[in-house]
């Protein structure tokens, strides 16, 4: 034990109790308190705690088995020793079935004795901490289940329903005797149940998962909730049951599809407004050619419309660019292998003299679904404004915080003053870098960073953070890309 034992010594005898104390705390393991009789003890148990008790049988006025149930009665399950000359059978029985922990007879060799006794002690006080500390684990169990914000429910092998705490009764309006003993089917729309049934077999076969799942409150109300599942299996690899966190999504669900509306909608008006400007814009530029014939001669005149051409056209540019982002962030992010999406990216541009080297493996990231997009400015950007490069080169590195893909190529880079400035609107540069900008924005849906870190003179470096959690990769990758 890795603290001193504090002993409650009870016997008639008083050179039984000295010799006894003697013995026991010789090894420094124990204090002993001694007292002559089962009455003083239990004054002494009123002021006092102790680890363990030992008492003798035969004492007047009250004998070990009375004291025990005494100590039963008014104290608590204090570990307790019966150490006593008497042996007769039935002794022994009484002092089992009214809690004794251990039954040990005196007599024979005092230290081989002692150590025996020793030894009960030591037992009966570490299965009593064990008791303690179990009983602790349970209780702080209990009060997390019993206060969880997330419901928890547990079905027993047919599904029925065995525990819920009380964010289930709160969130469905049940009691939870109401709910106990009633198969989860019964709670689920009709049209629902053929997928429940799938996920029940999932479950049988010991797999957990993830999933969203339609419940009817008893006012009669479906809510949509977020449910968390694991199989219970036995020691033989028996199927149990389940156990369920479940958390309510329904509000969010409301909101998911009025902002798919609202982006619907504004997608409509976004359309009808370019094809709008689209048609004013061919008109503008139609009067504006009427006007330069008409002003034949007078060079002023001309120089200013070709610059209202000239702003005119910059318009178009704006207009025709915009058309490709007017679904960003309408549609849900998705999991998407990132070589692929580089290749679909660049088919979409010219890179003939422009090598490239894409070693992303089996990469995986959790994007809007314009992460193509993406690419392709990526690629735009090389060939537009890297001057000479001839080599593109994209792969990964992992660390503690996620995974960083580098895009990297080998031309004129980009100015120290300008690497914040090209994601900015107000570089001054129009259209030139626009996609670097809508390329920030589509990344920042999903918290994915990105920063030009290259060496101006030296090529052009752009890394994207991709944060824990919103990419997975195959092990062999992992540490192929820890490496790089």
């Amino acid at each position: 034990m890795a603290d001193t034992l504090r002993i409650l010594y009870v016997d008639d005898e008083p050179d039984l109790l000295e010799i006894g104390k003697l013995f026991l705390e010789q090894s420094g393991d124990f204090t002993v308190t001694t007292t002559i009789s089962a009455s003083e003890a239990l004054q002494l148990l009123q002021q006092e705690q102790f680890d363990t008790i030992v008492s003798d049988y035969q004492m007047p006025g009250t004998n070990g088995i009375q004291f025990l149930i005494e100590v039963r009665s008014h104290v608590g399950p204090v570990p307790f020793i019966l150490f006593t000359g008497r042996g007769r059978e039935e002794v022994v029985i009484q002092a089992i079935n009214s809690g004794a922990d251990f039954y040990l007879q005196k007599g024979g060799d005092p230290r081989a004795q002692f150590a025996e006794l020793s030894h009960k002690i030591r037992q009966a006080a570490s299965r009593k901490r064990a008791e303690d500390a179990l009983a602790e684990s349970r209780e702080n169990y209990r009060q997390i289940v019993e206060t969880a914000r997330e419901g928890i429910w547990i079905f027993n092998e047919q599904y029925a329903t065995t525990y819920v705490n009380e964010r289930v009764e709160e969130m469905l309006g049940y009691t939870a005797g109401e709910m106990i003993g009633k198969p989860f089917s019964y709670f689920i729309p009709k049209d629902d149940l053929p997928d429940h049934e799938a996920k029940v077999k999932e479950r049988k076969r010991g797999f957990s998962d993830n999933h969203e799942r339609r419940i009817m409150r008893k006012d009669g109300v479906i809510s949509t909730f977020l449910v968390s599942t694991t199989p219970l299996i036995g020691k033989d690899g028996s199927f149990h049951g389940s156990f369920a966190m479940f958390t309510d999504i329904t509000e969010r669900k409301r909101a998911d599809v009025a902002l798919l509306r609202v982006n619907h909608k504004l997608n409509v008006l976004s359309h009808l407004t370019r094809k709008d400007l689209t048609n004013q814009i061919c008109v503008l530029n139609s009067y504006l050619e009427v006007a330069r014939t008409q002003a034949t001669g007078q060079d002023q005149i001309i120089e200013t419309v070709q610059k209202c051409s000239q702003a005119a056209w910059s318009i178009h540019e704006i207009i025709e660019y915009s058309k490709d982002y007017q679904d960003m962030g309408a549609k849900p992010p998705r999991w998407q292998n990132v070589k692929n999406t580089l290749l679909l990216g660049l088919s979409h541009i010219s890179t003939d003299k422009i090598q490239h080297c894409l070693e992303t493996g089996d990469l995986e990231i959790f994007a809007d679904p314009l992460l193509e997009k993406v690419c392709q400015g990526l690629f735009e950007n090389s060939v537009k404004h890297g001057g000479p490069a001839t080599r593109i080169h994209v792969w990964h590195t992992t660390t503690p915080e996620g995974i960083t893909v580098h895009f990297e190529d080998n031309g004129i880079g980009i100015p120290q003053e300008k690497k914040e400035q090209i994601f900015l609107r107000s570089d001054g540069t129009r259209t030139s870098r626009a996609s670097l900008i809508f390329v920030r924005e589509i990344l920042d849906i999903t918290g994915i960073t990105i920063t030009e870190t290259g060496e101006p003179g030296k090529g052009a470096r752009f890394e994207m953070v991709v944060p824990r959690g919103a990419w997975r990769l195959k092990e062999e990758d992992i540490v192929k890309g820890s490496i790089q």
